[in-house]
């Protein structure tokens, strides 16, 4: 198991019974690194140019980024070993502007 924010809670849904809902998972930048295959270099690389986004940001300023996001990076890998150029993929996922 990595070190991602992986956590389930239960709710209940208005009778006595309780379901099991789980709590949205992040990564923070080693993890989504670690998940991904990514380098350090490769990801910072993407954040600067706006094909990453970080879904939110600890109180001590860390990056965490979300199930999505995580789906964004393994497109994004998956489309640069296809050959596909960051120009074209910025516009596929409708990402043209810069942070």
């Amino acid at each position: 198991m990595d070190n991602a924010l992986d956590r389930t809670t239960s709710i209940t849904n208005g009778t006595d019974e309780a379901t099991e809902s789980p709590i949205p998972r992040f990564y923070m930048s080693g993890d989504l690194r670690a998940a991904t295959g990514l380098s350090r270099t490769q990801l910072d690389y993407y954040l600067r140019e706006g094909l990453v986004r970080a879904t939110a940001r600890t109180e001590s300023g860390y990056l965490l980024f979300d199930e999505d996001e995580r789906d964004v990076v393994d497109q994004i890998i998956a489309w640069r070993e296809e050959g596909i150029g960051l120009r074209e993929i910025r516009q596929r996922l409708h990402r043209e502007d810069r942070p």
